[in-house]
C-alpha cells in the first residue's frame, strides 16, 4: 500500500501508513443489521430487475449479480469509506521544583566531612548529585524549575557540561521573606490548564505566610500533592539576634544618650547563655558602652549609655554576641545614624520664690558649663538681677523668642504670672518644636492653678481636686522605665549599681522626703511613665514621684517634690547635680535644633516600614522667611546620594509645611529642600525604612510545617537522602489523547474505476443475451 500506485490509486498520497496500521473508517458509520437490511434490498432488488426479463438465466443471473454490486458499491461511497491511521497524543505531565531563595539559606547549620555547610550549599550539591536522576525525570515529565521567596520567578535547572562538569543556574539567595503559600499559589497559576504531577519544594520551612486551609482544599480538589524536602539542620540550634533598637536620631554631645536594645535567644526551652551587647561608633572604633545578660537570666533589653563628645553625622552600631554557638551571625548587628549637636543646652528657668530647691538649682544651672541659663525668680524686686548666664528682663512673648530655649522648667508660680497668650506659646513649643518642660511642685500653686489653662495638656495626672501631701516621709527610687532611658543614674565612687541604697533606706533621715504631693496612681493620663517612686507604699501601692508624659513632638515631666535639696546633708551636692542634670538634659534630647538657624527640617517617624506613613515638615523662623518661600515648598528624596522623587510640601500656617509620603522599599532615605531661599543651610532629615519582616529574625527551620502541608495534599516528605527515588514517589497525571489521521477514499480514482467497470460490465452483458 506504501506504493506509489497504491497512494495514487487511493488518493492517499500525503498519508503516513503501513500495511499493519491501516484501517478502514466511516463518515456514517451504521450498524451491522442495517447494512445487511442493505445488502438484502439491493439483492432483491437487482434480481426482481432481471426476473421478468427474457433470456439465458444464468446471464440473467450474472447480470443481476453485477447490478448488485454496483448499488451496492454507491451506497458505500455514500457511507464514507476512509482510510485510518490510529495516531495517539500524550501530554506529559508537570513537575514544579520550587526552589527556596530566601536570605535564610545563607544560614550554616550543617555539619558536613567538609565543616559547617550552609543551606545553600546543601541545595545546590543535592541538585547536582540528582542531576542523572532529573534528566531521566525529565524524559518523561515537564520539569519546571522555579525559584522563590517573596514571589516566584523561573530560574534553570542543572545542566551538563562538555568536560561532565553539572552547572546550576540559580540567582543568589537573597530575598527578605520566604512566602510559601503565595508561591505554592503562582506555581498554581503558571501551570493553569496542564496536568501537575506534583510540587516539589526544596526549602528550610520558614516562612512568613503558610498555607491556608483555602489553598490546601485547592491543592486537594486538582490533586496535586506537595512533596517537600526539608534542608538545614532539623535540631534546634540557638540563635541570639537584635530584634529591636530605639535611639534617638539626634543628641548633644557630654549628653548621657540612652539606647534601648531589644536582644532575642531563639532555642526555646534551653537556657539562655551569657550575652554580651556592645555600642560601638563606626567613625572611632571606639567602644561606647557595653552591657551584659548574664547566663540563664531571661531579660531581653538592656539600656547601653553613651557619652558621645564628637559633633556631627554619626553611625552607632550594636553588636550582640555570645559563646554559644549562633545559627545566624548576621541579625547580631544593627546600625543607626544619629546626629550629634555641639553647643550648650539652653533652658529658662521661671521660679516663684527663692526656696531650697530653686537655690540649688539656680547654682547648678548657672555652674554646669555645658547648659546657658536664663533665671527669673518673679517675686524678686524690680531691681533685683536676674540670673542665670543669658540673665533676662522680662518672658519670652513670641514663638521666636521661646523657641532658642530647649527646656523650660516651671517652679512654684501662679498661672496668672503668664499671659494667655504665653501659656500657649509655651505648650505649641512643646508640641511642635519637642521643647521639654518639666514642672516642680510647690504648696503654693502648682499644678493647681494651671488645671484651668491649655498648659493643663501638659501635666500627667488628671485635673481635679486640690492634691495633698504625704503624711509621712518617703524615700525615693527609680523605676524600670528610667533605667531604660538611662535616667536618674547616680552613682559615686563607693557606690555600686544606679541608685545608692542610702537614698532607699529610711536609716537615713537626710535621704528622706518629707514634703511631696500624694498624686494617685490611678489619675494618671494615658501615656504617662513614672519614672521615680516612693519605696513606702500609700495606701496599698507606691507614690508617683517623677512622672514623665509624651506631648507632641516634646515631652513634659513632673517633680511631685521640692527636696531633692536634702540630699546634701549626705553626700554633698554630687547627688543632686547627677540628678537635675539627667534629667534636665534628658528634656532636651527632643529639641536639639539650633535655634539660630532660619529653618528646620523633621521627619516623623524616624524609623519605620514600607507602606507606613511618614510626615516630612519644615519649620522656618519667621514669617517673612515664609512668605518668600510661598505657598509650597520642594524637597528631594535621595537614596544613597541618586535621587528617587520629589515631594512638594504645603504651608500649613505662618511659618510651617509639611507634607506625607509612603515609602515602598527599605532603604535609608534622606530628605533635602530645594528652594533657593533655603540655599546654603546644608538642611536635611534621615529616615530609615526597615523590612516588614527580617527574614533573619528567626532563623530555625520549620520542617514541621513542611510535613504538615505533605500530609494535608496527598504527599509525602522526600529526605534529602531519598531524592534519587523521586521517580517513583511522584504519580502520574499525564494526559494520552486519540486523534487519528483519516484519508477520504470515496473520490479516490479506485472508486471512479470500480463503478466505471460494474457499470461498463452490465452493459456489455446486456448486449451479449440481447437486451440491449
Amino acid at each position: 500500500m506504501n506504493s506509489s500506485f497504491s497512494r495514487w490509486l487511493l488518493n492517499i498520497d500525503d498519508l503516513p501508513i503501513n500495511s499493519t496500521s491501516a484501517e478502514i473508517a466511516w463518515v456514517y458509520n451504521w450498524p451491522a443489521w442495517v447494512w445487511l437490511l442493505i445488502v438484502l434490498l439491493v439483492a432483491l432488488f437487482s434480481f426482481w430487475t432481471y426476473a421478468k426479463i427474457s433470456g439465458l438465466r444464468l446471464g440473467r443471473g450474472v447480470l443481476a449479480v453485477v447490478r448488485g454490486a454496483a448499488l451496492l458499491l454507491l451506497i458505500i461511497l455514500i457511507a464514507g469509506p476512509m482510510i485510518q491511521i490510529p495516531r495517539e497524543f500524550v501530554q506529559k505531565d508537570w513537575v514544579i521544583l520550587l526552589v527556596d531563595r530566601s536570605a535564610s539559606m545563607q544560614i550554616g547549620d550543617i555539619n558536613s566531612n567538609q565543616g559547617t555547610q550552609t543551606r545553600d550549599q546543601q541545595l545546590q550539591d543535592l541538585i547536582k548529585e540528582n542531576a542523572l536522576v532529573f534528566e531521566d525525570l525529565g524524559k518523561e515529565k515537564d520539569l519546571v524549575w522555579l525559584g522563590f521567596n517573596e514571589s516566584t520567578f523561573v530560574v534553570g535547572g542543572p545542566t551538563r557540561e562538555k568536560d561532565g562538569s553539572i552547572k546550576l543556574d540559580l540567582p543568589a539567595s537573597e530575598g527578605e521573606q520566604t512566602q510559601i503559600a503565595t508561591s505554592i499559589q503562582d506555581a498554581l497559576e503558571r501551570a493553569a490548564a496542564r496536568p501537575i504531577s506534583g510540587i516539589v519544594l526544596l526549602s528550610d520551612g520558614q516562612t512568613t505566610d503558610p498555607p491556608n486551609q483555602n489553598l490546601i482544599r485547592q491543592l486537594v480538589s486538582n490533586a496535586v500533592p506537595i512533596f517537600p524536602v526539608p534542608l538545614g539542620s532539623s535540631g534546634l540550634v540557638g540563635d541570639l539576634s537584635i530584634s529591636n533598637v530605639v535611639a534617638p536620631t539626634q543628641a548633644f554631645i557630654r549628653d548621657r544618650i540612652p539606647i534601648q536594645v531589644d536582644v532575642d535567644w531563639s532555642a526555646t526551652g534551653e537556657v539562655p547563655p551569657q550575652r554580651t551587647i556592645r555600642l560601638i561608633d563606626e567613625r572611632t572604633g571606639k567602644e561606647l558602652d557595653v552591657a551584659e545578660l548574664p547566663m540563664g537570666s531571661n531579660e531581653t533589653s538592656v539600656t547601653l549609655i553613651a557619652d558621645a563628645t564628637l559633633a556631627g553625622e554619626a553611625t552607632w552600631t550594636v553588636v550582640a554576641e555570645t559563646k554559644e554557638a549562633d545559627l545566624a551571625s548576621e541579625n547580631n548587628t544593627e546600625s543607626f545614624s544619629i546626629n550629634l549637636i555641639d553647643r550648650p543646652l539652653r533652658v529658662l528657668y521661671i521660679e516663684g520664690y527663692p526656696r531650697w530647691e530653686y537655690r540649688y538649682l539656680k547654682n547648678l544651672l548657672v555652674r554646669e558649663e555645658s547648659i546657658r541659663s536664663a533665671i527669673m525668680l518673679v517675686s524678686a524686686d524690680q531691681d533685683f538681677a536676674q540670673e542665670g548666664n543669658e540673665p533676662i528682663s522680662r518672658l519670652p512673648r513670641t514663638a521666636e523668642e521661646l523657641r532658642k530655649y530647649d527646656v523650660v522648667i516651671l517652679g512654684d508660680i501662679p498661672a496668672g504670672f503668664l499671659s494667655p497668650h504665653q501659656i500657649e506659646l509655651l505648650r505649641d513649643h512643646v508640641l511642635e518644636n519637642g521643647a521639654g518642660l518639666l514642672w516642680i511642685a510647690g504648696e503654693r500653686s502648682v499644678p493647681y492653678s494651671f488645671t484651668s489653662t491649655t498648659l493643663s495638656d501638659l501635666l500627667p495626672m488628671t485635673s481635679g481636686p486640690r492634691v495633698g501631701r504625704l503624711t509621712e516621709p518617703v524615700n525615693m527610687v527609680p523605676t524600670k522605665v528610667a533605667n531604660a532611658m538611662g535616667v536618674l543614674n547616680l552613682t559615686t565612687n563607693e557606690d555600686i549599681g544606679f541608685w545608692p541604697n542610702e537614698l532607699i533606706s529610711a536609716d537615713h533621715p537626710w535621704s528622706q522626703i518629707h514634703y511631696a504631693q500624694a498624686i494617685d496612681p490611678h489619675r494618671l493620663k494615658v501615656g504617662a511613665e513614672v519614672l521615680a517612686e516612693s519605696t513606702q507604699e500609700i495606701n496599698g501601692s507606691p507614690m508617683p514621684l517623677v512622672i514623665q508624659l509624651r506631648y507632641g513632638a516634646g515631652k513634659s515631666v513632673y517633680m511631685a517634690t521640692d527636696e531633692i535639696w536634702r540630699w546634701r546633708f549626705g553626700r554633698g551636692g554630687g547627688l543632686i547635680e547627677q540628678f537635675w542634670i539627667q534629667l534636665i538634659r534628658n528634656l532636651g534630647q527632643t529639641n536639639t535644633g539650633d535655634p539660630l538657624q532660619p529653618a528646620m527640617i523633621t521627619v516623623e517617624p524616624s524609623r519605620l516600614t514600607p507602606g507606613q506613613p511618614m510626615r516630612i515638615e519644615l519649620s522656618v523662623q519667621t514669617k517673612l522667611i515664609a512668605d518668600q518661600i510661598g505657598d509650597s515648598l520642594v524637597v528631594e528624596l535621595l537614596r544613597g546620594g541618586d535621587a528617587v522623587g520629589t515631594l512638594s510640601l504645603e504651608r500649613e500656617d505662618a511659618t510651617n509645611y509639611s507634607a506625607t509620603y509612603i515609602p515602598s522599599t527599605p532603604g535609608k532615605i534622606e530628605v533635602q529642600p530645594r528652594s533657593p531661599i533655603l540655599e546654603g543651610l546644608n538642611l536635611s532629615a534621615t529616615v530609615e525604612v526597615e523590612s516588614k519582616q527580617n527574614e533573619l529574625a528567626q532563623p530555625q527551620t520549620n520542617h514541621d510545617l513542611l510535613q504538615q502541608i505533605a500530609v494535608q495534599t496527598g504527599g509525602r516528605v522526600i529526605e534529602p537522602n531519598e531524592l534519587n527515588k523521586i521517580a517513583t514517589m511522584l504519580p502520574n497525571r499525564s494526559v494520552r489523547t486519540l486523534n487519528p489521521l483519516l484519508e477520504a477514499i470515496w473520490d479516490s480514482p479506485l472508486a471512479f474505476i470500480l463503478i466505471v467497470l460494474l457499470l461498463t460490465g452490465e452493459w456489455i452483458g446486456r448486449r451479449i443475451i440481447g437486451l440491449v
